[in-house]
């Protein structure tokens, strides 16, 4: 039956929407199966234009890795490169990002750092800079993924010369435009180690910032850019006395520039505070946030990451002070204060829940999230991404608090409403995944939870976090699913990577930490 519904070539289209759709639901294994129905009947009736066979190719291969199936989405993942190379279209969108995926998961996953990576990587090398000269937008699209790669094949003398190729390629394209100017030099930045070659990253950081002062106030939030790049540049190498005088200096300019738009303001004076706490410097810390979230009350419309940043350090200061009440009595003046419609204040909200369940203060974080959901929700569709956040960390509270079954309703409730997939990015839609993993594993429905943890990580990789904060937590909570099936070694070996993974990125905490100690504990005893 499968064959003759998706057998022509919109059928294929049809195929990639379904698998889509079961992929949401936690359902890679059927996914995957239409997918090779599909595929097959293309292979043995070719379309005219192989571009839905191609995806739904890197579609199947993705969904095979999250799998673990590696040599399964390489294959896929090679097929669809050779596609396009005979397609006469090695130069395409398309086949560099699926020579990306391919290079990829055979480095990380099969034989490591080999002849066919550096073939994959000099075919996504001369994509990009074919790209920078036809689709600038293209071009932006997959660049970050490529920085990010090459630097963990520590290919900087490649990565180095194609960024270069590219700057040249748009300068010529573009030569007037200094903010096109000024952002190349903020990714020429990102592509060496800070901690390795500081001199360098902060040499195109100053050209960017050079660049971007001269534009004027219309650059700032890239000119905020070059400010966290610099500052997290001294913070790597140690030297987070200079972060914070950098920090400090762009505040002070920022308050002398007359303009109405303070928003950078705002975030410099959060990311001060986060500095100053990774020093202990509570009390710095809890100035520079308060500072911060006093100019966003007075704004009539504030970007969400300062306040938010701002308030996570102030209820970060104030939960390690033991002072969980004060904390939720803050946010909840913060929250009383809201006018109607100004929806950029709740935001700032989500990180003192966050940082309450973290905290073990899960009735406070219950009660907080409900105030922030009735908010809200008022006229309001569930898909709004501020509320997917609230109402996510409400199941996790009550998932916590042992209310399985209402938990289980909430996340079914977003679930039901994920047809269209356009309406929720792939990082929510994972975390989303891994909640329900999670209430699956406590259910102790184990093999549930195993196939909805492998659509979790297709989600995670379709989000381009290869190692960040979500691929740590799905590699958390599978080794915690090994550990309940009393595989007791695979456990332990996710479990380290998972622990190497978040604490490079500073979310080694909450329930990650603790299914972690569960694990030490247990082995220990």
């Amino acid at each position: 039956m499968l064959r003759s519904l998706f057998a022509s070539r919109s059928g294929i289209g049809k195929a990639i929407k379904q698998a889509r759709k079961l992929l949401g639901g936690g359902q890679g294994r059927e996914a995957s199966k239409l997918l090779a129905e599909s595929i097959d009947e293309a292979r043995s009736n070719p379309p005219e234009d192989d571009r839905e066979l191609i995806e739904a190719l890197v579609l199947r291969g993705s969904i095979e890795s999250s799998r673990a199936h590696y040599q399964v989405a390489f294959d896929l993942y090679a097929e669809a490169v050779m596609r396009c190379e005979e397609g006469n279209m090695p130069f395409d969108r398309c086949c560099a990002d699926a020579a990306m995926r391919a290079a990829q998961v055979y480095y990380h996953q099969i034989e490591g750092d080999c002849e066919t990576v550096r073939r994959l990587t000099t075919t996504i090398s001369e994509a990009l800079v074919h790209l920078a000269v036809q689709s600038i937008q293209d071009f932006v699209a997959l660049v970050d993924k490529y920085i990010h790669f090459m630097i963990q094949l520590r290919a900087f003398d490649q990565l180095q010369a194609v960024m270069l190729q590219a700057e040249k390629a748009i300068a010529q394209r573009c030569s007037d435009d200094k903010l096109l100017c000024g952002e190349m030099h903020l990714r020429l930045s990102r592509c060496w180690p800070i901690n390795e070659e500081p001199d360098r990253v902060l040499e195109h950081a100053a050209l960017a910032r050079e660049i971007l002062e001269e534009v004027g106030e219309e650059a700032s939030e890239l000119h905020l850019e070059t400010i966290r790049r610099i500052a997290a540049c001294h913070v790597r190498v140690g030297n987070r006395d200079r972060a914070r005088e950098v920090l400090t200096e762009e505040c002070r300019r920022l308050a002398s520039v007359p303009t109405t738009d303070q928003r950078p303001r705002v975030e410099c004076l959060a990311r001060l505070a986060h500095v100053a706490l990774r020093q202990e410097d509570l009390e710095s810390a809890e100035r520079a946030a308060s500072d911060a979230l006093a100019l966003a009350a007075t704004l009539r419309k504030v970007a969400a990451e300062g306040p938010r940043l701002a308030t996570a350090a102030l209820a970060t200061v104030q939960a390690l002070r033991k002072r969980e009440q004060d904390a939720l009595k803050t946010a909840l003046g913060i929250l009383n204060e809201i006018p109607e419609g100004e929806e950029d204040r709740v935001r700032a909200l989500l990180p003192v829940c966050e940082a309450l369940m973290v905290s073990g203060a899960f009735d406070s974080a219950l009660k907080l999230t409900n105030e922030i959901l009735v908010k809200l929700a008022s006229g309001r569709p569930l898909l709004d991404e501020h509320l997917i956040d609230a109402s996510l960390i409400c199941t996790g509270a009550l998932r916590e608090k042992g209310k399985l079954g209402e938990a289980e309703d909430r996340v079914f409730e977003l679930l039901e409403r994920l047809d269209d997939e356009n309406q929720l990015d792939s990082a929510r839609h994972g975390r989303v995944l891994i909640e329900l993993a999670d209430l699956r594993t406590q259910q102790e429905r184990y093999d549930d939870a195993d196939e909805i943890l492998s659509s979790a990580m297709y989600m995670v990789m379709e989000a381009g976090e290869i190692e960040g904060d979500l691929s740590g937590t799905v590699l958390n909570r599978m080794a915690y699913l090994n550990m309940k099936q009393g595989e007791s070694e695979t456990a332990g070996e996710l479990f380290e990577r998972s622990k190497e993974i978040l604490t490079s990125r500073g979310a080694f905490g909450g329930r990650n930490q603790r299914l972690y100690s569960q694990f030490a504990e247990s082995r220990a005893g």
